[in-house]
């Protein structure tokens, strides 16, 4: 949206002074900001949610238990899940999105508050209940900065394999 947003300001550059030359330049600086920022957002990594489903199910059993963390994770996982035979059960922490109004600070919008102490209880209940887990986080510094989810994970079972890039990322844990 930045690419986008940065066109819209240029043409509003174009319109808003008399002179030809300011208008010229201010709108090529704005249209190259526009294209370098294209440039660089090609090569980021995106959240690769069909290939974190497909990797859970392929290799899921019976008994385990799929922890999404923040909840709007939940969205893609639920999505993609269902064209999957056998998939987990999906516990969302620290609820299903959007989770609004809590007493709480609110991460990147107001459907996804970042994490607190209590949100472990949850957390425990499903280790109680289920054998593997597989944790699915995204922006964990955002939303779970403390790691509480997964230290609550990590004290119970026994970290296997991880997979993922730097934004979404799936730890399996038995």
């Amino acid at each position: 949206m930045i690419p986008l947003g940065l066109l819209v300001i240029a043409l509003g550059i174009v319109s808003a002074t008399r002179w030809r030359w300011l208008r010229l330049v201010l709108a090529l600086i704005v249209v190259s900001l526009a294209t370098a920022k294209s440039v660089e957002d090609i090569g980021k990594p995106i959240d690769d949610w069909k290939g974190i489903v497909a990797e859970i199910a392929s290799h899921a059993r019976p008994g385990d238990v799929v922890v999404v963390v923040p909840a709007e994770g939940s969205i893609a996982v639920d999505y993609y899940a269902g064209r999957q035979a056998n998939f987990p059960s999906v516990v969302c922490v620290p609820g299903c999105y959007p989770q609004r109004n809590l007493p709480r600070p609110y991460g990147s919008n107001f459907g996804a508050p970042k994490l607190i102490e209590p949100d472990g209880a949850i957390v425990e209940q499903a280790l109680r209940t289920h054998g593997r887990v597989w944790l699915v986080q995204v922006s964990v510094s955002l939303y779970d900065p403390k790691g509480i989810v997964r230290s609550r994970i990590a004290a119970a079972r026994t970290f296997v394999r991880y997979h993922g890039n730097s934004l979404a990322k799936v730890e399996l844990f038995e």
